[in-house]
């Protein structure tokens, strides 16, 4: 039969709704695709706990809302954020980086107690984090597939008082061998686990009134 007039405007909306009909099919398809977790690592026990060391709470760092869920943060240029497809991380980036340097703040051996648990003894300090960049950046520098930077300030405050004792900021990067979910994350975890290492350090000296600067 020809087509009329009256015929190619109801042609023109089946081929529409076909055509929704497949892209939502393949949104839902992607989105049900598995992503693969991914977790960093805090740094080794370095021996066992100073018996009577300092008690020390941390609490949940402060993020940017691009980091406010467990997704992992890519940025092809200055203006766009973007999530790596087919990675995540296996808990919130906040979450996630408490715990990293919780837990490396405890195998230092050199404190008594950390905690991230807000019901428990009074300590004797508390260690804030404030994390200003926690993403890879696509193309940079030049001829990298990716270069992974993580940057954050961290406050030490006494609990006696909430007196400020120290802040300093820290800041480490590490290029990323190829632009999949393992080798950026792999880079994440050479940053952070340097990042990891300056903090710790730093931190645990003004814990126990080795400096306080």
């Amino acid at each position: 039969m020809p087509l009329t007039l009256r015929t190619a405007p109801l042609l023109l909306l089946l081929g529409l709704l076909a055509f929704s009909g497949c892209t939502t099919f393949a949104s839902l398809n992607s989105a049900a695709r598995n992503i693969e977790t991914y977790e960093l690592h805090p740094l080794a026990s370095q021996g066992p706990v100073r018996v009577g060391g300092r008690m020390v709470f941390v609490a949940e760092p402060s993020v940017s809302g691009a980091l406010g869920s467990e997704r992992i943060v890519v940025k092809p240029d200055a203006l766009k954020v973007a999530f790596l497809p087919d990675g995540r991380w296996v808990e919130p980036t906040s979450v996630h980086i408490r715990n990293l340097l919780a837990r490396s703040l405890a195998n230092s051996g050199q404190l008594g107690l950390v905690s991230t648990n807000t019901v428990g003894p009074m300590p004797d300090f508390t260690v804030m984090t404030d994390v200003e960049v926690f993403q890879a950046e696509i193309g940079s520098p030049a001829g990298a597939p990716a270069r992974v930077i993580v940057a954050m300030t961290i406050s030490i405050a006494s609990d006696v008082g909430g007196r400020l004792v120290a802040a300093r900021h820290f800041v480490h990067t590490s290029d990323s061998t190829g632009l999949d979910a393992p080798q950026i994350v792999a880079a994440f975890d050479l940053a952070m686990t340097a990042l990891l290492r300056e903090a710790t350090v730093w931190a645990v000296d003004v814990m126990i009134g080795a400096r306080r600067v």
